[in-house]
């Protein structure tokens, strides 16, 4: 018995010990969340982040990640489907009491938020590197995002207007059909960020260990699309943020 509890303390102490200067590599899946603003137009994803970790003598490491995020489009981005299908609905109806086809329909083309990012992260022990380490983490990198969103208009009648998009003018007269038209809000952007979340590390063995952090991203983007269309301005926030649960797996060679 009094060896067994030996060799338990020896491997307890051995797993926790400080590992000063050790390099550790480490992978994650995640859990994101859009928070704020970007909740209006964004919906829940994945996550996956690979890393280095090198430890300091004191109670701090340094991290360089790099990793993708996957968010669903949702809200304003139905929204806007919702209210262009109305509007051709609504020129279906007065081409028709003109003796128009009155057949137009659109076609909403859209995908997800995808973002990849590479960065560093400070980490700080609050009580020190042991078994059980909770942590502070602050950290800056770049991300590389995209936002696809179309909306394609087929056979729109049109009272006079320049797009198929635009809204007739009242009392207009049927002057046509538009054969084809769209609306790119397509937003791609290479643009800066920060986080800052807390985690807690569990040291299995010396050489094995593992994470669960909470965070959150703030992405300075302008939210500017092509504005060579002439109304899309502004349709999304001027940064993005959103929250991310990971849980990893760390090892040190």
């Amino acid at each position: 018995m009094t060896r067994r509890l030996a060799v338990a303390v020896l491997f307890w102490i051995a797993a926790a010990s400080d590992a000063r200067g050790a390099d550790w590599f480490g992978a994650d899946g995640a859990y994101v969340d859009p928070i704020g603003k970007s909740a209006d137009f964004a919906e829940t994803g994945s996550s996956f982040e690979i890393r280095w970790r090198h430890y300091n003598d004191g109670r701090s490491a340094l991290e360089v990640v790099g990793g993708y995020v996957e968010m669903g489009l949702g809200g304003d981005v139905q929204s806007t489907i919702d209210s262009y299908e109305q509007l051709v609905r609504t020129k279906n109806q007065l081409a028709q009491f003109q003796g128009g086809p009155g057949n137009g329909f659109i076609i909403a083309e859209f995908g997800v938020f995808k973002t990849h990012y590479v960065g560093a992260n400070l980490l700080f022990h609050t009580i020190g590197r042991g078994r059980v380490a909770p942590f502070l983490s602050f950290g800056a990198g770049g991300y590389r995002w995209r936002s696809p969103f179309r909306i394609k208009f087929y056979r729109t009648p049109f009272f006079g207007e320049q797009r198929a998009s635009d809204t007739p003018a009242t009392g207009g007269n049927y002057a046509g059909v538009v054969a084809e038209d769209q609306i790119d809000f397509t937003k791609t952007e290479t643009s800066g960020g920060v986080n800052g979340g807390v985690g807690i590390s569990l040291r299995i063995t010396t050489r094995l260990m593992l994470d669960a952090t909470v965070r959150s991203h703030l992405v300075f983007t302008s939210g500017r699309g092509n504005r060579e269309e002439g109304i899309d301005d502004q349709d999304y926030p001027d940064d993005v943020t959103f929250l991310v649960a990971r849980g990893g797996i760390n090892f040190r060679f």
